[in-house]
């Protein structure tokens, strides 16, 4: 369905849980930072991530290799 769960340890506080999630997101990908973005949900525990990839079967792989 899409749905990823994913937990950070950093606080909510001025955004610094999004940055965290971005800086995982990107990292477990291998992608760039500026490729993750978070487009609904800033400021709520659910959120809607955009990730700019060349190829979608790149991004399940990573996802579902660990």
């Amino acid at each position: 369905d899409g749905t990823l769960t994913v937990a950070v340890s950093a606080p909510p506080h001025r955004g610094q849980a999004n940055i965290r999630l971005i800086e995982l997101l990107s990292s477990r990908l291998g992608i760039s930072k500026t490729s993750v973005e978070i487009v609904r949900g800033h400021k709520a525990k659910e959120k809607y991530i955009l990730i700019k990839c060349e190829d979608p079967s790149d991004l399940i792989n990573a996802l579902g290799a660990r």
